[in-house]
């Protein structure tokens, strides 16, 4: 790739693109951009008119949305001549309120968490809008919200969202939030954070166990070993005083 040529103005907007974008994908997404760029340029400087073409036409949505909005950039049809902004506007959408099945919701909403706080409300509308159109204004399943994951986010999102779905079960995982906290995560303290997993949820479901695994750092294969002698050790223990 050549090296590009920036005007200050252009320097300044793409900067501020880079700092909306998370940054643990920043060093996925610039040589992306930098190749729009690139193409936009022909060898010229680099303005803030050539940045802003590029958000407009080459980013998709709905990054493209957000990072416009957030920005205070204006979509072309804004901009248009007045008496064509006069014309009748076509009334928007109904909002969407949608039924949610099972942990749908809470699935939702946990993947509007991976996305910054500046850019949130501009997704939600839109990632609103591909649910009603995946569900066709019914039902909200949590297969659409996994597809939705699936088809739009980017790596490294997308994998750590996918894994967060994974621990949710019938609890609060914040639960185990808190004896992690309270025991550390060394494997030598593993026993006693079954133990008070067990006594907070009443058992020990497969989503707590991978979610220890995913907060301490230990082998799945091991937590499933250690909570089998526990569950071994309570059935003993009430079998005895029966």
């Amino acid at each position: 790739m050549a090296d590009l040529k920036w005007s200050s103005d252009g320097q300044e907007m793409f900067d501020k693109i880079m700092a909306i974008v998370p940054e643990a994908m920043r060093d996925a997404v610039k040589p992306m951009l930098f190749g729009f760029i690139e193409k936009r340029a022909a060898g010229k400087p680099v303005t803030a008119d050539i940045v802003a073409a590029m958000v407009q036409n080459d980013l998709p949505e709905p990054q493209r949305t957000g990072i416009m909005q957030a920005l205070g950039m204006k979509k072309p049809a804004e901009q248009a001549a007045p008496e064509a902004a006069s014309a009748p506007a076509a009334p928007p959408p109904p909002p969407f309120n949608p039924q949610w099945q099972g942990k749908s919701e809470t699935m939702f909403e946990q993947m509007l968490q991976e996305v910054p706080e500046a850019l949130r409300g501009v997704f939600r509308g839109k990632l609103m809008e591909i649910l009603r159109q995946k569900s066709k204004g019914g039902a909200v399943s949590e297969t659409y919200v996994t597809e939705i994951v699936q088809e739009i986010v980017p790596e490294p999102f997308k994998s750590k969202i996918l894994k967060k779905f994974s621990e949710m079960g019938d609890f609060d995982i914040s639960v185990i939030e808190t004896i992690i906290a309270r025991h550390g995560v060394s494997q030598d303290n593993l026993t006693y954070i079954l133990h008070d997993t067990q006594e907070a949820i009443g058992y020990l479901p497969p989503e707590a166990l991978r979610a220890i695994s995913n907060k301490t750092g230990i082998y799945l294969s091991t937590i499933y070993n250690v909570a089998t002698f526990i569950r071994h050790s309570v059935w003993s223990q009430r079998v005895s005083t029966t």
